[in-house]
């Protein structure tokens, strides 16, 4: 029988939304849309730190609009 943690990562994998997050096959995103996405997440990451780094403690989303600029 499964721990709870693995019964957790279980559920959580099988909500439509993640499936569709990480299969092309079942979701709704436009194919050219999906195609020219980044595969990680290292933009995103990168933004978060540098904001941390300044000492600004700016939101994720804060932090990467700010490092588009």
């Amino acid at each position: 029988m499964a721990d709870e943690n693995t019964s957790d990562w279980i559920k959580f994998y099988h909500q439509k939304w993640v499936i569709a997050s990480l299969n092309k096959c079942m979701s709704k995103i436009n194919n050219e849309i999906w195609v020219t996405s980044s595969d990680n997440t290292n933009v995103a990451e990168a933004a978060h730190a540098l904001s941390n780094r300044r000492r600004k403690n700016l939101k994720l989303v804060t932090a990467i609009i700010q490092g588009c600029h």
